[in-house]
């Protein structure tokens, strides 16, 4: 038996209390919640966290809309000289929920009809097509707010003014900004196997 892993920042709110109309909230991580989640980011601390958010449900087609912007200050070790950088962070948050019992996205129905057809190649559908399921009547927010910090986390913090030994002057800043793209390796397998058109 799998052991479900509980989040380390909960925020639940119920579906239903969000309408047409916007509903504003903001949420902030407790001490240990943020001790929680910088285990889980693997970062030395999470000293702040917090998100404003404004909710809407989309009539059309029952689906839920979350916008916002994170605030935190995040601690990791520098990728040199193993010191600590401390970090200020700003970045927007946007998700989409829904009941997948009573609101099916027209694209994504397309996109799964498109799939059962031979040799289909099918293109990753944007978020607002393909939300997030709303689970036992509830969004979490604190989960939402999370994975966008962990989507601007900076994967090689470097302390101002270290530079790596033997490097000169051209060679720094080569330390990589984004990390590789996990279907790369696909994509090259697809051509050794004479797959890709």
């Amino acid at each position: 038996m799998v052991e479900k892993t509980l989040p380390e920042w909960p925020h639940k709110i119920d579906a239903d209390d969000i309408g047409s109309t916007p509903l504003r909230t903001s949420i902030s991580a407790s001490p240990q919640e943020r001790k929680d989640l910088a285990r889980r980011l693997q970062v030395v601390s999470v000293d702040s966290l917090e998100a404003k958010l404004t909710l809407e449900r989309n009539p059309g087609n029952l689906v839920l809309h979350v916008t916002g912007a994170l605030k935190a200050k995040v601690t990791q070790s520098c990728v040199v000289s193993l010191d600590l950088v401390e970090e200020e962070i700003e970045a927007p948050v946007e998700g989409w929920f829904a009941n997948p019992d009573s609101a099916v996205s027209i694209t994504r129905a397309r996109h799964e009809r498109q799939g059962r057809t031979v040799d289909a190649e099918l293109v990753i559908l944007e978020e607002k097509d393909d939300p997030e399921p709303v689970i036992d009547g509830q969004i979490d927010l604190g989960e939402l707010v999370t994975q966008h910090l962990s989507l601007v986390l900076n994967p090689f913090p470097h302390k101002e003014g270290v530079v790596f030994e033997g490097a000169n002057e051209q060679d720094e800043g080569k330390i990589p900004k984004v990390r590789q793209n996990p279907f790369a390796a696909l994509k090259n397998w697809k051509k050794k196997e004479g797959r890709e058109s």
